[in-house]
């Protein structure tokens, strides 16, 4: 119970105040077909499908490990408002590192920021 309604109101409190800025005004409509042909020409580009794929590959790959969660749980003895937590701060840390990469990597090439990421993880791996 508590864990639902605290998840619920991450996102209410994170994105209400952000509403005032959504304002549309509506500088012209264009057709439908002039729409979808604009974002044809969008994604055909390299530039735009190759991190595309990647991200979506990345994503798709990330399914919840059953075998895992199994062991927090019995071995490790964690419980559902653990696991909740760990959900929360996961989301909040992709949220931050979205931040960082904009904020800080978004001119920088895809390849240095995957060799960068790489190291890293074998650092922290090697700990």
């Amino acid at each position: 119970g508590q864990l639902c309604i605290l998840q619920a109101l991450i996102p209410i409190f994170t994105l209400a105040p952000l509403c005032t800025f959504l304002f549309d005004p509506g500088d012209g409509f264009r057709p439908l077909r002039q729409q979808l042909e604009e974002i044809w020409e969008l994604v055909q580009r390299r530039t735009v499908w190759y991190p595309m794929s990647f991200i979506y590959i990345f994503s798709a790959l990330q399914i919840t490990n059953p075998v895992w969660t199994n062991y927090l749980v019995d071995g490790l003895g964690f419980s559902n408002w653990d696991l909740g937590i760990i959900t929360i701060a996961a989301a909040i840390f992709t949220w931050l590192a979205l931040y960082v990469y904009q904020a800080l990597f978004f001119g920088t090439s895809w390849r240095l920021i995957y060799y960068f990421t790489v190291v890293v993880n074998m650092v922290l791996s090697s700990l």
